[in-house]
């Protein structure tokens, strides 16, 4: 009953008023004068809703299932979720629903398309249409970064296609520690723990697997990491080495531009608006264009400290 109300909607309306959600009850509240008593109806239907998510919530019963609800999970921003959800109703959306399946096909080996996702938008039924996948890789998410290979980094039109379509797409997503970053890292951007990513964040659209972000790293809005320039970083992508290096505990202010061949060390500053051409010692502000080294920090922004801790850590250097 319930998806057909919402396969109705959807031939009738656009993507974005089609409801997420569909309750049924046996009347819709009238005032005095006989209107619909519109105001309120969903806090007095809350109840009714969490009764149907407990009723309806089976946990995943193997490693396929459970490897999907953690990319859903991981995706959506959820503490936990349940093989029978709609992909719609616990937060997806047609931006979300892209990203997921290009996640399924690189994990899975298996491409799904989109009419039978969308029949049955549930893991359950995920579950099922990727059994014909040649094999599971292991879920890394974001407490794990992706081990880096020599394998040689190569032009292809669908990679690259793809990666500029999500780099797109990170662009203004929203979701700063958690959906921006795991567009990233499907694109082959290596990444760590506790990672935030600003707004308009360019990570190098061509070749993403040549940059690595550590752990507690804060990438500021509108900052550009350019990880290859043509002939100077040949020879890396051929031997799939990284040409940027962010290390652990490193803050990146907004507008930063970070060219290849650099290495930012562990606890480094780079403050708004610098150039980064050359590497950053561990534990050093760096400002300016080209960026220089101005003081040494004695605790890192990236570190989950205040400002005023930070300001009062630093010890200028003496030229």
């Amino acid at each position: 009953m319930e998806s057909d109300i919402r396969n109705f909607a959807a031939s009738k309306l656009v993507d974005y008023k089609v409801p997420s959600q569909v309750v049924i009850v046996d009347e819709i509240p009238k005032g005095p004068t006989g209107k619909l008593q519109r105001i309120g109806l969903a806090e007095k239907l809350a109840h009714v809703l969490i009764a149907k998510q407990e009723k309806n919530f089976l946990s995943p019963q193997d490693s396929r299932e459970q490897l999907l609800a953690e990319i859903w999970k991981e995706l959506l921003n959820l503490k936990q979720v349940g093989i029978r959800d709609s992909f719609y109703t616990v937060g997806g959306d047609s931006l979300l629903t892209v990203v997921l399946l290009a996640e399924i096909e690189k994990r899975f080996h298996a491409k799904i398309s989109l009419d039978d996702f969308l029949k049955s938008p549930t893991i359950e039924t995920l579950a099922k249409l990727v059994q014909g996948g040649d094999q599971i890789k292991d879920f890394a998410g974001p407490s794990q970064a992706t081990k880096q290979t020599s394998a040689s980094i190569k032009d292809s039109f669908w990679n690259g296609f793809k990666n500029r379509v999500l780099q797109l797409i990170a662009l203004y997503v929203p979701g700063y520690t958690t959906t921006r970053v795991w567009l990233h890292r499907m694109r082959g951007v290596v990444i760590g723990r506790n990672v935030s990513i600003g707004l308009s964040a360019l990570i190098e659209t061509a070749y993403p697997q040549l940059v690595y972000i550590g752990n507690n790293v804060t990438i500021g809005m509108r900052t550009i990491v350019i990880g290859h320039l043509r002939d100077l970083t040949a020879e890396a992508r051929a031997n799939g080495v990284h040409t940027v290096r962010i290390e652990d505990d490193v803050y990146i202010g907004p507008g930063v531009i970070i060219l290849p061949n650099v290495t930012i060390g562990k606890g480094a500053v780079v403050s708004a608006g610098s150039v980064v051409s050359r590497s950053v010692p561990p534990q050093t502000l760096a400002r300016g264009n080209p960026a220089e080294p101005i003081a040494c920090c004695g605790v890192s922004l990236g570190g989950g400290v205040s400002y005023e801790q930070f300001v009062r850590s630093l010890t200028p250097l003496v030229r």
